[in-house]
């Protein structure tokens, strides 16, 4: 080690110690706010919404709707036009051509083929028009290119260091899984490693979003005929790199769409007591077995479990659902075309 970064480590930093202070004054005054996500139940887990200086990684098997996810609360980061807000974008799967053509049938309700086979209607086109100023907004910037570790820490640095007046910056990476590896059999530990570090020296400015993937384990735990719906619902040893996102992640959130993964009725058990807000996605009792663990529907509900919170007083709930339309579910299915699984020789972590 260089004898000047010895010396300068070595020496007692109150500024540190300092600017964390002023960071919770600032937020108890209300002069730093957290940015809404657009998903309530993420807000409220994370202190309010997003807030600088965290990572916050969304897995799911292929087809349970992450990407989708992502695209909400991209929407949401940028529906206010005056929000002082910059959005870095590494969308490794995707082309923009299909993202876009997601976005139309979400907002039209239309059939694929009604829209790549005819030309807008004079109704149509200011819906055209404010999907296309969603993704040419000059505060939003996609990077289609496979990289390196490396190469998205050395983005992302630039990125940060040209928009260092802009109060937050916001990176998404889908997926961690498909990152083009170095040397090592996973790109994800040396991935994260570098998103810390970038958290470490910009801790007031910028925030990661990571989208990953959850292994075929769990799916066999769906279709064992052991009927114990208990161990459905997903733990951190169903999430590829499961051990560094744990270290290295604030939240870790697992979504689940039932009938994404064959499941028509009922989906996984959970505590009564522990859960009451979900009451409305109960299967009926007398179809439920124990009365201390209670089945939650799968018919159009897709879930949310959050793996790990990590400033977790035991107050907030961990599973939460919500109805998703046919229209929805549709574009889901659509996206699950276009995800990537890690291989499955993978080192897993």
């Amino acid at each position: 080690m260089e004898d000047n970064k010895l010396q300068r480590l070595l020496q007692k930093d109150s500024n540190r110690l300092k600017n964390a202070f002023k960071f919770l004054s600032d937020l108890q005054q209300g002069t730093i706010t957290p940015i809404d996500s657009g998903i309530d139940h993420l807000n409220k887990v994370s202190l309010g919404g997003i807030l600088p200086g965290t990572v916050t990684s969304i897995v799911a098997r292929s087809g349970n709707g992450k990407s989708y996810t992502l695209g909400l609360i991209k929407n949401a980061l940028l529906s206010d036009p005056d929000k002082d807000i910059k959005v870095l974008h590494f969308n490794f799967e995707m082309p923009l051509f299909q993202l876009v053509l997601l976005e139309l049938k979400k907002a039209l309700k239309k059939p694929f083929s009604d829209i790549t086979s005819y030309p807008m209607s004079e109704e149509e086109k200011p819906i055209y028009r404010k999907i296309y100023n969603e993704y040419d907004d000059d505060r939003y910037h996609m990077i289609q290119d496979l990289l390196t570790p490396q190469e998205i820490y050395a983005v992302t640095k630039q990125f940060i260091q040209a928009n260092k007046n802009t109060k937050n910056i916001v990176v998404f990476i889908d997926h961690i899984g498909i990152i083009k590896s170095t040397n090592a059999p996973s790109p994800i530990p040396e991935t994260m490693e570098l998103i810390n570090q970038l958290k470490l020296e910009f801790p007031l400015q910028v925030s990661f979003i990571l989208l990953g993937q959850m292994n075929r384990e769990i799916e066999k735990r769906w279709t064992a005929k052991d009927g114990n719906r208990a161990n459905y619902l997903p733990s951190s040893s169903d999430i590829y790199g499961s051990d560094i996102l744990m270290q290295f992640s604030d939240i870790i959130m697992a979504q689940v769409l039932p009938r994404a993964v064959g499941m028509e009725g009922k989906y996984a058990a959970v505590s009564r007591n522990a859960n009451p807000h979900l009451f409305d996605h109960f299967v009926p009792e007398e179809q439920s077995g124990k009365a201390k663990m209670v089945n939650l529907n799968a018919f159009n509900r897709i879930y949310y479990h959050y793996i790990k919170m990590r400033l977790d007083d035991g107050t907030i709930p961990r599973h939460y659902c919500s109805i998703i339309n046919p229209e929805i579910e549709d574009t889901v299915k659509e996206q699950s075309y276009y995800e990537t699984d890690p291989k499955e020789d993978e080192l897993q972590f």
